[in-house]
């Protein structure tokens, strides 16, 4: 990691001319060739070993690695869809109960596992609603049905008019 990562960028600083702005470019420098944020904070952590070793024994004031901290990990694009996007593959969805399950995906922003826990008790036709309190996961080869993940996954999600009326 140190000869391969660290040195060539490092090498030829005094290790008290390490700055934690020189550590945050060099983190952004290896999530750029397309290090994972977990490998980089891995990578840190050796890092960070160090320079606690120059503080108490050579008497560095400060470790810039703590300063600046660990990378932040990020979230992946996950690259939502227009409403013009979606109009134009819910037109070649022949199948009614698949394109019901399509417009309730979109419209209510539901994940997949929500939408296949979904009893027909769920939904309120009157109020134009549907709640969500399970989600289904498929676990070695065998279905599980659970509470969402967190207490905000326990939600009730309004649908348009035109969904109410294909339920």
């Amino acid at each position: 990691t140190f000869n391969r990562y660290l040195l060539p960028t490092f090498g030829d600083l005094s290790v008290s001319e390490i700055t934690a702005a020189m550590i945050k470019h060099w983190q952004t420098e290896m999530l750029k060739k397309g290090f994972k944020s977990s490998y980089v904070n891995e990578m840190n952590v050796h890092l960070s070993a160090f320079f606690n070793y120059c503080i108490k024994f050579y008497r560095l004031q400060q470790n810039p690695v703590r300063i600046c901290g660990n990378v932040k990990k990020s979230a992946p694009d996950i690259g939502f869809w227009t409403l013009d996007e979606f109009n134009r593959f819910i037109v070649k969805v022949t199948d009614s109960t698949m394109r019901l399950c399509f417009n309730i995906l979109f419209y209510g922003g539901l994940r997949v596992g929500e939408l296949l826990a979904l009893t027909p008790s769920d939904f309120d036709s009157a109020a134009g609603t549907v709640r969500i309190t399970k989600t289904y996961a498929r676990l070695h080869r065998a279905d599980h049905i659970h509470p969402p993940k967190t207490p905000k996954g326990n939600r009730t999600v309004s649908l348009p008019e035109t969904i109410c009326e294909m339920l």
